[in-house]
């Protein structure tokens, strides 16, 4: 009855066998019995310390079938296209495999090679529970209940059924487009698909799912060099995010992207490459835990940007390299930017010259925004006289 009482299945024995395994208290301790383990709370439950001698007890044979089933129902990390596969990463993280799913999760996670690190997405009273999210961020409420339900047995939650009309309205518009463009060409497709997302985002379209017309409005929009149509998509893209999660790495990426596409192309219009640079950094300290820069060094601006520093306090900024690293990191590991034709080695060849114009920028803008000297008050006074002049009486 213990397979049963962790919840059956290969899951519980593995979970079972890796802890026994890991460390255990001394032989003369007492061993909880598995009700007491099923019965307890994670907070007061001496798990995962347990003997070893616990494991004969309640872990049985394990097949091939057993171990792939535990891996895809608990391995955490990321998948990654084309040049970039050598830089997706998934692993086994037995503490961060206990938290459940939550729609809207409570923590997120980011992985650096052999480590994980599991961090709060707002602010946690005591008693919250950790929740993460176990699909992709920019899915639609059904897709997601189907993955739930045959990835891991989790029951659908109750959506509105409007909510799930107007998704299954988006999910139709890959096809729809494409039919459109084998009729009337890429540009009739692109203008289809710019009215489509406008008229989305007017009907107030709330969740992620918005994401996926809103990708096709960029990729049309960027064939036919509308580079303001991008930049509405990307900018779009990034408050779903936002919206999905407040934190992470979707976020981080949602934001490179788009700030990567203002460098090239919206450099000299305003301050777009400026803001959505700023944006990506900040989305990036946050995710990792940088201290975020200091308003005396800030830009200005009335977007997003406005109240974060350009650059690093114009370069004094001791985690600005870091940060920069690891932003551009997260983006060689894009599937999205991969889509967008910029492979690894574009994105990496980019950076230089990126990182660059931004400390520029930055100097730049705190020249502009420095007080000028104010003259002396004159009013009141006689004017003074030149050489050829007599005072006036």
């Amino acid at each position: 009855s213990a397979p049963s009482m962790l919840g059956g299945g290969g899951a519980a024995r593995l979970v079972a066998r890796f802890l026994c395994r890991v460390a255990g208290p001394p032989l003369d301790a007492a061993l909880p019995s598995v009700w007491d383990m099923a019965g307890r709370s994670a907070r007061t439950s001496p798990m995962p310390w347990l003997h070893a001698g616990v494991e004969d007890g309640i872990v049985g044979p394990m097949t091939g079938e057993d171990q792939a089933g535990i891996l895809g129902a608990n391995s955490l990390g990321y998948g990654a296209a084309g040049e970039s596969r050598k830089l997706a990463v998934a692993g086994l993280w037995a503490l961060p495999s206990m938290c459940n799913h939550a729609d809207r999760p409570t923590a997120t996670y980011s992985v650096l090679g052999p480590l994980l690190v599991l961090r709060a997405a707002r602010d946690l009273a005591e008693g919250d529970e950790l929740c993460i999210s176990y699909t992709s961020w920019d899915i639609g409420a059904a897709e997601r209940a189907t993955r739930l339900r045959d990835g891991w047995g989790i029951g659908p939650a109750p959506y509105p059924h409007e909510v799930l009309e107007a998704e299954a309205r988006v999910k139709v518009m890959p096809e729809w487009l494409q039919c459109c463009r084998e009729q009337k060409g890429v540009a009739a497709a692109k203008e289809a698909i710019v009215a489509a997302c406008r008229s989305i985002l007017a009907a107030g379209l709330s969740g992620p799912v918005r994401a996926t017309p809103l990708r096709l409005q960029a990729a049309y929009c960027l064939k036919e060099r509308d580079f303001r149509g991008v930049g509405e998509a990307l900018v779009a893209i990034a408050e779903a995010a936002r919206e999905a999660c407040p934190v992470g790495e979707h976020l981080v990426e949602s934001c490179g992207v788009h700030a990567i596409f203002a460098f090239q192309y919206l450099r000299g219009e305003g301050t777009a490459a400026r803001d959505a640079t700023a944006e990506a950094l900040r989305a990036t300290r946050q995710l990792y835990g940088l201290p975020p820069l200091s308003h005396a060094g800030a830009v200005g601006g009335s977007g997003p940007a406005s109240g974060i520093a350009g650059g690093a306090s114009a370069a004094g900024d001791e985690h600005e390299d870091l940060a920069w690293r690891l932003l551009f990191w997260r983006l060689r590991c894009s599937v999205w930017l991969t889509m967008l034709g910029y492979q690894p080695s574009r994105v990496e060849a980019l950076e230089p010259e990126f990182r660059a114009w931004w400390a520029t920028s930055a100097v730049q803008a705190q020249r502009q925004q420095r007080p000028q000297p104010v003259p002396p008050a004159t009013e009141g006074l006689a004017p003074r006289p030149t050489s050829r002049e007599t005072p006036r009486k």
